[in-house]
């Protein structure tokens, strides 16, 4: 099975590195270029050393089947090419990739870095520079939800999640919009109240597949309370500052739109949340003493769909 990892294409030319050691850069986000480097950084080849600089670049092919090992010299000349089949682990291909290149090192007399190196010192064609890149997750779904008092509630949710290479905790906002509930108040009315929030947090993408994953959330929202009156002789309305504390968890597939194991997927997803207010809301008639309070815990259900660039 190992075979499958190694190419049979062979580098004749005959390299060795400088002072600063090997450079990996590239576009490749399965693994990243600091990945493999810090892999390289476990082992040491010989110390040959010569005034010609090496850089390894990482890139995945346009259908995403296969992880690139392009190497160039000093000049941006290429000097060969490997290949790895792609895989869903990102640290065994991580460690596939380094290995391949420790395989090369008495051929091209590689000198391997005992640390990993900034990106980017030097650059191959195209490279964009930086040490990391961003992703963006855009996703709508519905909820349906219960308070305390066994109201049920229907609501919209709009999400957009943050990825940057190399943190695992992941920047997101949520907005959501709850249908109105009813609520009897008083001796003789009722009134109608529904939330709306925008809820900023974060998410843990605790499982992270190629086909399933799962990621637990922390979310402020942060909105308001909005109320109306209805059966009365007069009916009023009005909107009162809200704050609260969500958290939850989201589990869903994963479809590569281009067909591709890396790369833009539609990410269907099923979530399930525990919502609590921590400012107290009534609801009350002139002249009457007894308010009808606002629940302020929640479980809410969302089905929806999310568009992740990888």
């Amino acid at each position: 099975m190992a075979s499958t990892f190694l190419s049979t294409l062979a580098l004749t030319l005959v390299l060795s590195l400088t002072e600063a050691g090997l450079q990996v850069v590239g576009t490749s986000t399965c693994p990243a270029p600091q990945e493999v480097q810090a892999e390289l950084a476990d082992g040491r080849g010989p110390n040959a050393r010569s005034d010609q600089p090496a850089i390894v670049r990482l890139d995945q092919d346009s259908a995403g089947g296969e992880l690139r090992l392009r190497v160039y010299d000093e000049n941006s000349v290429l000097l060969g090419v490997r290949a790895l089949p792609a895989e869903k682990d990102c640290h065994l291909l991580a460690g596939a990739a380094a290995t391949l290149l420790r395989a090369l090192e008495l051929e091209l007399e590689l000198e391997f870095p005992t640390a990993p190196l900034p990106l980017i010192a030097r650059s191959a064609p195209g490279e964009v520079k930086g040490p990391g890149s961003t992703s963006l997750e855009l996703g709508a779904g519905g909820i349906g939800s219960l308070t305390t008092d066994l109201v049920g509630g229907g609501g919209a949710l709009l999400l957009g999640a943050l990825t940057i290479r190399g943190f695992a905790i992941r920047p997101e906002l949520a907005l959501q919009l709850e249908a109105p509930r009813r609520l009897e108040v008083g001796t003789s009315g009722q009134g109608s109240w529904w939330r709306v929030w925008a809820a900023p947090g974060a998410q843990w993408r605790a499982l992270d597949g190629r086909r399933f994953w799962l990621s637990l959330h922390l979310d402020v929202p942060v909105g308001a309370v909005v109320a109306s009156g209805a059966g009365f002789p007069i009916n009023q309305g009005g909107a009162a500052f809200d704050l609260g504390l969500s958290l939850g968890v989201r589990v869903g597939l994963r479809f590569p739109t281009s067909g591709a194991r890396i790369g833009p997927a539609l990410l269907p997803w099923l979530g399930l949340w525990g919502e609590g207010g921590f400012l107290r809301h009534a609801l009350s008639v002139e002249g009457e003493s007894n308010p009808a309070t606002l629940p302020q815990l929640e479980a809410a259900l969302g089905l929806g769909l999310s568009w992740s660039e990888r």
